[in-house]
């Protein structure tokens, strides 16, 4: 399985951390007194901060300063991580909103598609500060990506599914979690339905199993590859999913990839890889005899760009980044 871009879980919560800290620093010296820090938010002036591709707006201008940067740097390496390579500086800077006073976490990202490229990004951040940055802020940059590289609405499964695996440990253990509920219970979309869905789901239980299908799918699919993968999608949106599935993965029909990413789910992801010009069905079906089920590979790469937030010069020190499996 394919390298992950990930913020490591401690260097997230330092950031946050100092972030916390700071704000509540600067609401007390607003105030007056600790005694009135719960009131505070409404007391503090709003902060604006641009960089090459963002302008954020948060509640700080070193908060705003801040998750600017690590968004750039989050835009930098989930370009490098999926595409290959770095993105050109967008025409038009995505203008972000961050709300930390705001109990449930909630992102959006809007834009549009033009003859000229992608424009008019928005963003929406709200929840608590750990949470935008260890989560929201990963998984809306990843959107951004997609829409990038595709200049067209990506297949929510894929957009979904990448976006979630930007994510951090906490919230790809919640939608595991939803992943083994619903093939245990066997609520489960088609592999039709998943791939042709257009729009999100009103109702929540069938939202909640797009979205945990929607990862599920992309980490079993991505054991052949990041590049495969998105040939895949493109060949999807290009012509249909049977024709891809065959063209791209070897598979006869989309029933036979369901089979065996079912299959997968249902034995614990047992851990295989693909070896020259072998089939990723071949793989599957060859799977239990070669690896040991209920494994999953953990490495570590060296040359993350993220960030800590804690450099001497405000920008982010180099940390190392989780990734699953060896590189295509």
């Amino acid at each position: 399985m394919q390298s992950r871009s990930l913020l490591s879980l401690s260097s997230r919560a330092r950031f946050a951390a100092t972030m916390q800290a700071n704000r509540l620093l600067s609401i007390s010296h607003v105030v007056g007194g600790v005694l009135l820090l719960a009131f505070a938010p409404s007391c503090v002036r709003a902060a604006t901060v641009e960089t090459s591709n963002f302008r954020v707006t948060a509640e700080t201008r070193q908060m705003a300063g801040q998750i600017a940067l690590l968004a750039e740097d989050l835009r930098l390496q989930l370009a490098n991580d999926w595409l290959g390579n770095e993105l050109p500086n967008w025409e038009h800077v995505c203008i972000v909103r961050v709300d930390t006073t705001a109990e449930r976490m909630t992102g959006s990202t809007t834009f549009e598609f033009t003859d000229a490229g992608v424009r008019g990004w928005r963003m929406s951040l709200r929840g608590p500060l750990v949470r935008i940055v260890e989560s929201l802020l990963p998984h809306e940059i990843a959107h951004t990506i997609l829409a990038t590289h595709f200049r067209r609405a990506v297949p929510r499964w894929a957009d979904e599914g990448i976006a979630l695996m930007a994510e951090d440990e906490l919230d790809r253990r919640r939608v595991r979690a939803m992943v083994k509920s619903s093939f245990a219970s066997g609520r489960l979309l088609p592999i039709e339905t998943l791939l042709d869905t257009d729009e999100y789901p009103a109702d929540k239980q069938q939202l909640r199993l797009l979205y945990s299908q929607s990862a599920s799918l992309t980490e079993f699919l991505l054991i052949s590859g990041r590049r495969s993968f998105l040939k895949f999608v493109a060949a999807g949106m290009e012509h249909d999913w049977t024709v891809a599935i065959r063209q791209v993965y070897g598979f006869a029909s989309l029933d036979e990839c369901e089979q065996h990413w079912h299959a997968w789910e249902q034995s614990g992801r047992p851990e295989y890889s693909l070896a020259g010009n072998t089939m990723l069905a071949d793989a599957v079906r060859n799977s239990d005899a070669r690896r040991s089920p209920n494994t999953q590979r953990e490495t570590r790469s060296s040359d993350s760009v993220l960030a800590a937030m804690t450099a001497e010069d405000g920008r982010p020190r180099k940390i190392a980044t989780a990734s699953s499996g060896g590189a295509e």
